[in-house]
């Protein structure tokens, strides 16, 4: 509550503002035309100030905002509306659906630098080349041997030095490990490598399960036959036939897409199957899936050729 003195009159306004302080009077005389005294008191002053505003217009500021916040609706919490609804299950719906964004994000700043802690590394100076089983377009394929367990049946590996595309295809081996290991031949660690002849190289390890790929068995006069025995654990009953070699030829299948659907149920499309690309496992005796260096990973956008589309049919 503001007072006003005017003439010795007090008078009190709630609409003035509230005093921020007690000045002493000062009083000051002033004789005009010889006719009247105005005793104009400092409080008067500061009151007059504090009410208009002038000199403190903070005050009056907050009064008009208290005002201003009185008028507005109260809101007792959140407000859930059907629209809201609709649109939050919509989100998480489109999140979780396959190929699945909201688990490829975590896989990929969660469980991925989890892993980094408790998967072995490997260096060059731990493996031991040996034969050489191929040669492609963006790398070549040896047997090699760690050189601390060179007779050791675990030290039996598969290196592939890539000279284009290594990291991305390091990313995808290491996303199917973690979600899909039956899918893909067992990879273990991949790391860059830097040499003054070559320059850089991307040194990929795969635990080795055989060396017969698809393409192989299939230049075989004896094929399928020549499967039926890997994949079945013996020979069939049955004279050599149609009936026999769809039997066969549909066990070939079943497992190839069931590899695949384990890739495309975790976000990734391989998107260069072909027999040279699969591989047949002597320990797991079903066949797998190799070289995710065309892969695209569908969960998080990493493609092979980052500068070009995700979805590029090239």
């Amino acid at each position: 509550m503001a007072a006003v003195g005017i003439g010795g009159v007090v008078l009190h306004s709630s609409f003035l503002g509230k005093k921020v302080g007690i000045l002493k009077p000062l009083c000051l005389s002033i004789r005009l035309k010889k006719q009247c005294n105005f005793s104009i008191c400092g409080s008067f002053v500061h009151d007059l100030f504090v009410g208009v505003g002038v000199g403190l217009p903070c005050t009056v500021m907050e009064c008009g905002d208290i005002i201003y916040r009185s008028t507005l609706p109260k809101s007792n919490g959140i407000t859930v509306t059907v629209p809201g609804v609709i649109l939050a299950l919509g989100t998480l719906s489109y999140l979780w659906a396959t190929p699945g964004v909201a688990p490829g994000f975590f896989d990929m700043f969660v469980l991925a630098i989890l892993e980094r802690f408790f998967r072995p590394i490997y260096k060059k100076d731990d493996i031991v080349l040996g034969k050489k089983l191929g040669e492609g377009s963006f790398g070549s394929v040896y047997r090699v041997s760690l050189a601390r367990k060179p007779s050791s049946k675990s030290a039996d590996l598969v290196l592939k030095k890539a000279t284009e595309y290594g990291a991305v295809e390091i990313w995808m081996n290491e996303r199917v490990r973690r979600a899909c290991a039956n899918s893909c031949a067992d990879f273990l660690y991949g790391f860059r490598e830097t040499s003054s002849k070559k320059g850089a190289e991307y040194w990929l390890l795969w635990r080795f399960e055989g060396e017969a790929t698809l393409a192989d068995l299939m230049q075989s006069r004896d094929f399928p036959y020549n499967v039926e025995s890997l994949i079945l654990r013996e020979v069939q009953d049955l004279p050599k036939g149609l009936d026999r070699e769809n039997r066969i030829i549909l066990t070939i299948m079943r497992q190839l897409l069931f590899a695949l659907d384990g890739l495309h149920s975790t976000g990734i499309v391989h998107r260069d199957i072909k027999p040279q690309n699969i591989i047949f496992s002597e320990g797991s005796r079903a066949f797998k899936i190799i070289d995710l260096g065309a892969a695209a990973d569908l969960r998080v956008g990493i493609n092979y050729i980052p500068k070009e589309f995700l979805l590029d049919p090239r």
